[in-house]
């Protein structure tokens, strides 16, 4: 529970806009989303180094984003068509 402890509170500081969603996750489907990150946070920690918590957040903003990006471009596409 220590890593996802860390992981919620960097994202709590640095993550803010995806925040109520992954709360909302982690309310719903406690049991099985604790389990899931302890075993998916240790993996990054060891393989990730220092900053693995700061790359796993990043990476996650930067994916929200690709997707916003992504639907925008679809809507625009569709109302041209």
């Amino acid at each position: 529970m220590q890593n996802l402890k860390k992981f919620l509170d960097y994202f709590s500081n640095h993550g803010q806009i995806a925040l109520p969603a992954i709360q909302k996750t982690h309310i719903n489907q406690q049991e099985s989303f604790e389990e899931l990150a302890e075993i998916v946070l240790s993996l990054a920690k060891r393989h990730l180094g220092e900053n693995w918590i700061k790359t796993l957040v990043d990476g996650y903003l930067y994916m929200l984003i690709d997707i916003n990006r992504s639907q925008a471009a679809i809507t625009t596409l569709r109302e041209s068509i």
